[in-house]
């Protein structure tokens, strides 16, 4: 959040306000703002998947899915 004050991208605040409805546990933003996520502490089902790509569809955004690290589950 501090780079929105000279880097502003107003997606992010969006993912940020809707950061419970989409059960997610952080934002991530790249430094230059161009690119934002959303992060979250477990692996991500088909029907929750596709709810997030409708989600930044109806936002103008495409959705891509990584797994980052590894998760004990």
């Amino acid at each position: 959040m501090l780079a929105q004050n000279y880097l502003p991208n107003p997606f992010l605040e969006r993912l940020y306000t809707d950061l419970d409805f989409l059960n997610a546990g952080a934002v991530s933003r790249a430094h230059t703002g161009s690119l934002v996520g959303l992060l979250f502490d477990r692996p991500l089902g088909t029907d929750e998947r596709q709810f997030l790509s409708e989600y930044f569809s109806s936002n103008g955004y495409t959705a891509q899915f990584t797994k980052v690290g590894s998760h004990a589950f």
